[in-house]
């Protein structure tokens, strides 16, 4: 079957699956944290959350629309910020996939629906796919939970993604890394580690010539982002994409 991005469905804001629906899963994401990792389920749609004593509402991460045997179909993506990565990175991904399958990193795994709409894509089905992520909770969450057990090309790392990025892929063999990745202190912004120069250069290090980023950065960082983008990727195209409160960056080299 062949994308087509008007089949994307945005799930309807009316449509509050945590206050609807029924709590299926809820543990602690880190053994000593307060916050719980959660997973909601409304009719046939299912949400990942993380709740955290000191705010009222849950922050929602992913959701999904769920099929028979526990599968959830990859290709319905009710996220903005997901629909706005996937739109920005298809036509770089699916040009330089024309030759050869892709060794694509995603940083900050969540729910697993970017890794899981990699997989699934008629562009990408060869590619190999790592999906890194901190939380053993959240990565338990995705694959018993959210149907990327299914995703027979999707190798998930629970693992820190600094640490994942330095020691696992050898040098220039990526086709393209997506970093999504936020912390809970303080909420909703992104780890300084993951801003830095120092990141940027390992993510040059470990990209192909022709290799691409597409970066989710909280708005009130995007300065930072942009002028440590600039120097770290001298030689590239860096575009900016507006994401309801975050900016998607993403770069690709110049040949």
């Amino acid at each position: 079957m062949l994308f087509l991005p008007s089949l994307l469905l945005l799930l309807s804001n009316s449509i509050d699956i945590i206050k609807l629906g029924k709590l299926i899963y809820s543990e602690p994401t880190y053994p000593s944290s307060l916050d719980s990792t959660e997973v909601h389920e409304y009719d046939n749609w299912r949400s990942l959350s993380f709740k955290n004593p000191e705010f009222l509402d849950n922050s929602v991460q992913s959701v999904v629309k769920m099929r028979n045997n526990n599968n959830a179909d990859p290709m319905i993506i009710s996220t903005e910020y997901l629909l706005t990565i996937i739109d920005v990175a298809m036509p770089t991904l699916t040009l330089l996939s024309a030759t050869a399958p892709l060794k694509i990193a995603v940083l900050g795994m969540g729910g697993g629906t970017l890794p899981h709409y990699f997989s699934s894509h008629p562009s990408l089905e060869n590619s190999v796919i790592d999906a890194v992520e901190l939380s053993p909770t959240v990565a338990f969450a995705a694959i018993n939970f959210l149907g990327l057990a299914s995703a027979s090309n999707v190798h998930v790392h629970i693992s820190d993604a600094l640490d994942w990025l330095e020691n696992s892929p050898p040098p220039s063999s990526l086709d393209a890394i997506f970093v999504d990745i936020f912390s809970s202190d303080p909420p909703n912004l992104t780890p300084p580690a993951f801003l830095s120069l120092d990141f940027l250069r390992l993510c040059s290090r470990k990209l192909k010539r022709t290799g691409y980023i597409c970066h989710n950065v909280h708005n009130q960082q995007l300065s930072l982002a942009q002028q440590n983008y600039k120097i770290a990727f001298p030689n590239s195209a860096i575009e900016h994409s507006p994401a309801s409160g975050n900016t998607v960056i993403s770069l690709k080299f110049l040949n």
